[in-house]
């Protein structure tokens, strides 16, 4: 083996050992995190161990990230994979963008020109102090000032619809790839490439892209990227907006509802309706308590014995020294066995809270525990939130009851629910929502 191929072997087998578990981990909860599954979905019916799965899981990664080293020898493959493992190379897609970075960076980090443009900045020339997004600032100071340029640039706006045009924003349709990487000119987006490899034809053929313009920009250059069916909302930097920020452009959000099909966003659900249903909802909490209740009752030899003793103290007792269980039924304090029980006490309380609980804070608690899709949370995550509020506050068995009898469907089916007895509670967004009935 020559020299060059060992050094090559040499630094993935290092490589690999050091970040491969890491790399493997990242990739799970990631934006990719569905080629994670299909990996794993893959190689387990081929019958691969945990371990084996996850190392060539890894392998393969690693392996994306070499192609997307521009050195002959992969001396920046450590650097990719410590900056995808912190997160601050967010999709495998953004690689190709980080090669052109580091193919400018490598070619003028060591020239006279590079150190004059960055002799404020100490250490720039050193790629184990930079981060992701520092090369790619360096990679586009490199390109404005010292790279060859060519003046003449390609000026084809391609084909693109102006789908919203108001007071607050401009908002374009790029229909091909021309279109989006003239009007992503100056963002890093992977559909505004006009080096390396180009991701518009990827997600159009998925849904249309959005490219927003502000009107008022808060800052130069302040650009917006939609796709909502790839559920990515990006700024011109390629990092991730919450969709809040759409309510800074009304006009455009108006639209973009009426051309929601499928999508059925918390944004654009009415918080009313989720303070009528989450009332039903903890009624019929209440009822899944009050009939567990029951089976505790006859079940709980302690709540008898109880009872027993507060009736002879109460001096519920016949003239053969009986107890007079009619006298003990009558009595209110003897049948309440939430005041004997402190587990059933705290539950019906955490159920009150919970009744109390306005929509705005319940769509808002949604929408933090999905922080993930930056705002994505859309009305089907409603059961999960009050399954994950059962499973942590109440405990038990009791989100299981629930679970079985919840159902939310946007056109009942008649076939579907035939022979179900469902009482449908209320809507929220463009679904009903109910429970069957026993």
């Amino acid at each position: 083996m020559r020299y060059r191929e060992f050094l090559i072997e040499y630094n993935r087998d290092i490589t690999k050992r050091q970040f491969g578990k890491q790399v493997a981990d990242r990739l799970q909860n990631s934006p990719d995190s569905d080629l994670f599954n299909a990996y794993y979905k893959s190689l387990g019916e081929k019958g691969y161990a945990i371990e084996k799965i996850l190392d060539t899981i890894a392998s393969n990664i690693l392996t994306s990230f070499e192609n997307n080293d521009p050195t002959p020898n992969n001396q920046y493959t450590p650097w990719i994979a410590r900056e995808y493992i912190k997160g601050k190379i967010r999709r495998l897609e953004d690689l190709s963008r980080i090669k052109n970075s580091l193919e400018l960076f490598h070619k003028y980090k060591n020239t006279n020109a590079f150190k004059e443009l960055f002799k404020y900045n100490v250490g720039f020339n050193d790629i184990s102090k930079l981060s992701a997004d520092q090369i790619e600032g360096i990679a586009e100071k490199i390109d404005d000032y010292i790279a060859p340029k060519d003046k003449e640039k390609d000026k084809n706006k391609g084909d693109a619809e102006v789908v919203y045009d108001g007071p607050d924003a401009r908002v374009i349709h790029p229909k091909d790839q021309d279109a989006a990487c003239y009007y992503g000119q100056g963002t890093r987006w992977c559909t505004a490439a006009t080096k390396g490899e180009n991701y518009f034809d990827n997600y159009n053929r998925n849904g249309p892209l959005y490219i927003i313009i502000p009107k008022q920009p808060k800052y130069q250059g302040e650009k917006y990227q939609l796709h909502i069916n790839e559920k990515q909302f990006m700024d011109e930097k390629d990092d991730p907006v919450s969709l809040t920020k759409l309510k800074d452009y009304p006009g455009f959000l108006k639209l973009l509802k009426k051309e929601l099909d499928d999508e059925d966003l918390l944004l654009f659900v009415d918080p009313k309706e989720i303070t009528d249903i989450n009332k039903i909802v903890s009624e019929y909490l209440g009822d899944i308590v009050w009939e567990a209740v029951s089976d505790m009752e006859a079940e709980d030899d302690g709540w008898y014995e109880y009872r027993a003793e507060a009736a002879i103290q109460k001096g519920y007792v016949d003239e053969n020294g009986e107890i007079d269980w009619d006298r003990v039924y009558e009595d209110p304090q003897l049948n309440d066995y939430a005041m004997y029980n402190d587990d059933v006490r705290q539950a019906l309380r955490d159920i009150k809270d919970l009744e109390k609980i306005q929509g705005e804070q319940i769509l808002a608690d949604i929408a933090d525990k999905e922080q993930f899709d930056y705002g994505w949370a859309t009305t089907t995550m409603l059961e999960k939130y009050y399954i994950d509020w059962i499973d942590n506050t109440l405990g038990g068995n009791y989100w299981k009851r629930f679970h079985t009898n919840f159902e939310m469907s946007k056109n009942p089916d008649a076939n579907k629910y035939k022979g179900l007895k469902i009482k449908w509670v209320g809507k929220l967004g463009n679904y009903i929502v109910g429970f069957r009935q026993n």
